[in-house]
């Protein structure tokens, strides 16, 4: 989900690239189809066309202060 609150609108392989970036290694490409699909039953994420979004605006608000809190307590501990 931080993938695609991250990019806005994100095709599969953004969020590849994303967790690649993140976990710093390759997952399997049927882990994160899983984990997509698995994500837009739920309705956490909606696909449109070839694209996922997330489909409550106030979640992916959510998940983007959380990201952006927890860098700013990652700047301030190096300090």
């Amino acid at each position: 989900m931080k993938a695609v609150a991250t990019l806005g609108r994100a095709r599969w392989k953004n969020v590849v690239n994303y967790v690649i970036t993140q976990v710093g290694k390759k997952l399997t490409n049927a882990t994160i189809s899983r984990d997509l699909k698995n994500l837009v039953k739920m309705g956490f994420i909606e696909k449109e066309g070839n694209e996922y979004k997330i489909a409550d605006p106030l979640v992916r608000y959510a998940i983007l202060k959380s990201i952006s809190n927890r860098d700013s307590n990652k700047i301030g501990k190096t300090r």
